[in-house]
């Protein structure tokens, strides 16, 4: 999936070494900012270990949930068959179908785009009781793909684990098609510039990419199940016990990461909201918000945290970037916060980073930097 701030390539760039260097002392992994959930995916594959993954954001967790609570690969497609097939009742029972094909079958044409996503968001507009339609129809997705998102978020099968992964196959499926720049802060345009773009994500085949997120993610499995849930990091931190190894990778810049992966949470979370600004968004009071993006909290948030798990004799790995970072932090300040409470073990890697909303324009949208990964030992342990 398009996620901004994925450890993936770190894991095989001095992140997976430390964490196999560190585990082996541990009776549990915990992912207190899960995020994309690519490194519990990566530990409960790969160690004897249950993995606890928490994140403040609805879709993270759902994304941790689809692999930590299955302790094997699906050997069938049937069950999400079904649900496909259930999904697509729905779709063909829409009112305004036809209207929905005719503006899809204008993308093929090769129509006007502006003149396209008008008719798209007014098709949009009709459809009152689907929310992903309603927020997103004609910005971020095509009637069409709205309708399939909509559809397929009513049907999602009952039973625990296939939810899960099916939720899981969704929500990554929506970030590979959603028509924005990385995240979801902003849609394309519909003009000369952005459109060429727009119209690709548009025609692009939701059914296809849904089901190969459903393999992709059916063949990962826990060799130990987890479980995933919504949290605050320092209230998790405070039921933390000696044993646990606790990752740390929180937020680095100083724009809430709930303003760039709304349409994720919606997703995720089936939620209704009246969609305000450019970007589409949820009301702001509807939206997490994180002491880490705070630059009048982020110093204080990440001393209580180390405090905590210093206090109940867990050990950590952290990882951050090196140059100061706008939530104010700079990897010094964070290796400094953990001296006062652990013995550390630290090492430098160079890794790409997301500018979070950079463009051409103003700045790149990525830039090569120096990242910190600390090995955190409680002191007196």
């Amino acid at each position: 999936m398009k996620y901004m701030g994925s450890k993936k390539a770190m894991l095989l760039n001095g992140l997976g070494e430390t964490i196999s260097e560190e585990i082996s002392k541990s009776t549990r992994f915990v992912d207190l900012f899960s995020g994309s959930g690519a490194v519990s995916w990566h530990v409960s594959s790969r160690w004897q270990v249950p993995v606890l993954a928490c994140d403040l954001q609805h879709y993270a967790v759902s994304l941790a949930a689809g692999v930590l609570t299955r302790t094997s690969p699906i050997q069938s497609t049937k069950t999400f068959d079904r649900w496909i097939k259930k999904a697509e009742d729905k779709v063909l029972s829409c009112p305004h179908y036809k209207d929905i094909l005719g503006n899809h079958m204008l993308l093929l044409e090769d129509a006007n785009i502006s003149c396209i996503a008008e008719g798209a968001r007014g098709i949009a507009a009709r459809e009152g009781n689907n929310s992903i339609m309603r927020s997103y129809g004609g910005y971020y997705f095509s009637p069409m793909q709205c309708l399939w998102l909509d559809a397929l978020r009513q049907a999602l099968p009952y039973r625990t684990q296939d939810r899960a992964l099916a939720l899981a196959a969704l929500i990554c499926t929506a970030s590979r098609l959603a028509a924005s720049p990385g995240h979801t802060a902003q849609p394309l345009k519909a003009n000369e510039t952005a459109g060429v773009y727009l119209r690709r994500a548009w025609k692009r085949d939701l059914l296809s990419v849904l089901k190969y997120n459903l393999i992709e993610v059916g063949r990962k499995s826990a060799l130990k199940r987890g479980a995933a849930f919504q949290g605050d990091a320092l209230e998790v931190a405070r039921t933390l016990q000696d044993g646990d190894l606790v990752f740390i990778d929180p937020p680095y810049s100083a724009v809430q990461y709930s303003r760039f992966y709304h349409v994720l949470e919606t997703i995720s979370s089936g939620m209704n909201f009246v969609p305000e600004g450019s970007g589409r968004y949820p009301p702001v009071s509807g939206r997490p918000v994180s002491a880490y993006s705070l630059k009048t909290k982020s110093r204080t948030a990440i001393v209580d945290l180390f405090r905590s798990l210093s206090s109940v004799g867990a050990n950590a790995i952290v990882t951050f970037p090196e140059e100061l970072a706008s939530n104010g932090l700079s990897g010094r300040d964070v290796e400094e916060a953990a001296d006062a409470y652990f013995v550390i073990k630290k090492r430098s890697v160079s890794t790409s980073f997301s500018t979070l909303g950079g463009t051409r324009a103003n700045r790149q949208a990525r830039k090569v930097g120096g990242e910190l990964i600390l090995a955190l030992q409680a002191k007196g342990r």
